[in-house]
């Protein structure tokens, strides 16, 4: 069996590995580099990933850094959706962890990526009465795995981009789909403006339009990614009323 790597923003963790623990000079070609990890660690799940682009609407729209996906997802704010887990404290007896602690971190992780796939499966098991979470994993079609839990896609921070290790030979990002749906023909790169203007300024330009053009501004959801003080990236998608993105 190919045990899963469960990582959460983990790119630069993997690299740091593979920098130590493979060679010290990662290959000039990004998509070399992704064919070593893929060497090393064939599936790949991603709990930051598995929340902002997989997940239900609860998850996508909360905070999805680890410490509030863990609130979230398994019992701490006593949410009736949350998934019960084993208490884990330090050896006084009393206190719990804390975040960015390597141990903590890992047991956060571990159990936000089962909180998130159970939920995934609840949604999706009408058809699939018997599939666990286990079976999930270890018995499911490679296809499935992908389309589920998006293994093997890893989020990349402050990027437009998932990276995708199973994705074909060529130029770096190219292979590599935009980040929550979005699509290079609705992705703009705006530089030159004042340092003074913020991202709610932004998206209140957005928001205006003409009267014809009002119904069409009410589907769109936008995306932005600021490169410097002067520049961001602007994406654009359709949001449906099922909750599935298009563009």
């Amino acid at each position: 069996r190919k045990i899963p790597l469960v990582i959460h923003n983990g790119l630069h963790d993997l690299m740091f590995l593979l920098t130590h623990c493979h060679n010290a000079s990662l290959p000039e070609s990004f998509e070399d580099t992704k064919k070593i990890i893929r060497g090393y660690f064939p599936v790949v799940c991603d709990t930051k990933v598995l929340a902002t682009e997989y997940s239900d609407a609860i998850i996508k729209t909360g905070k999805t850094y680890l410490e509030e996906l863990f609130n979230t997802t398994c019992g701490v704010n006593g949410d009736t959706l949350s998934l019960k887990v084993p208490p884990v404290v330090n050896q006084d007896g009393k206190s719990q962890g804390q975040a960015h602690e390597a141990a903590w971190d890992a047991y956060m992780t571990g159990c936000v990526f089962n909180a998130l796939c159970n939920r995934i499966l609840e949604s999706k098991n009408r058809p699939h009465h018997d599939l666990t979470l286990e079976r999930l994993l270890h018995d499911s079609s490679h296809s499935l795995l992908r389309e589920w839990v998006g293994m093997n896609m890893i989020y990349m921070h402050v990027s437009l981009y998932t990276i995708d290790l199973e994705s074909s030979s060529g130029l770096a990002g190219l292979h590599d789909p935009l980040s929550r749906g979005l699509s290079i023909d609705t992705t703009f790169y705006v530089s030159g403006i004042t340092k003074s203007v913020s991202t709610r300024d932004i998206f209140q330009a957005l928001a205006y339009g003409n009267e014809s053009e009002d119904e069409a501004i009410r589907l769109l959801e936008y995306e932005i990614l600021w490169v410097d003080d002067t520049s961001f990236f602007a994406g654009a998608r359709i949001i449906t009323t099922n909750d599935v993105t298009t563009t």
